[in-house]
């Protein structure tokens, strides 16, 4: 990828990239603020999975933690008031699975139809058909699997949802191609000492998923 392009400014890779937000920072010394490029939204803390790796694993355990889930209200009128403030881009996810979320099909379809990005990060065990249709109208969707076989995948989470989270994927990516869409799918994962002999597999695993949309 070409660092830096006119038509790319904001790409992950662009070393220079904190440049672009020079007009943030001069707004932030004059006491003003700039609506952020892209706001991250945690619909709920709960989870299907209990991964003592994960991020919000504190928050998961916290047993004095009552609100877990956000108000449908609430997150709706919370996408609203982003896009007409000015906000580009949403991602779903943080602390907990944002696909237990009942709405959160909804709230993807809100976040494109006023104009801004959406984005989910996800185990991607929970999929439907109808979170699929959404799901495909998102810039891009991260699926943490973090194994390349059923066994690594049981170690790190303590749940044998491999196959329905790798097949899930599959299905996402099929609806992507078939549909035309721009979203780009992700298949994620973090190394630790267990899974080092495996990096192989990864790959493997990358070339089935694209054997099986093959249809």
């Amino acid at each position: 990828m070409k660092e830096w392009s006119k038509n790319n400014e904001f790409n992950s890779f662009n070393s220079w990239k904190g440049l672009l937000y020079a007009d943030w920072y001069e707004a932030v010394l004059k006491g003003e603020f700039k609506p952020p490029v892209e706001a991250s939204l945690d619909p709920i803390h709960q989870c299907n999975l209990l991964c003592e790796h994960c991020n919000a694993h504190g928050y998961l355990t916290n047993r004095k933690l009552k609100d877990r889930r956000m108000p449908d209200d609430h997150l709706i009128n919370l996408v609203k008031f982003l896009g007409n403030w000015g906000v580009k881009a949403i991602c779903f996810g943080g602390g907990g699975e944002p696909t237990l979320h009942t709405k959160l099909a909804e709230v993807i379809q809100l976040t494109t139809s006023i104009g801004m990005e959406a984005s989910v990060a996800t185990n991607g065990t929970l999929f439907n058909d109808n979170l699929i249709n959404s799901l495909k109208l998102c810039r891009w969707v991260g699926i943490s699997v973090d194994a390349a076989t059923p066994k690594t995948y049981i170690i790190g989470r303590n749940e044998d949802l491999f196959k329905i989270a790798v097949n899930n994927m599959a299905s996402l990516v099929k609806k992507v191609k078939r549909t035309k869409s721009n979203c780009d799918v992700a298949y994620k994962f973090l190394i630790f000492d267990y899974k080092l002999l495996c990096a192989s597999s990864y790959a493997l695993m990358v070339k089935f998923i694209f054997v099986l949309i093959q249809d």
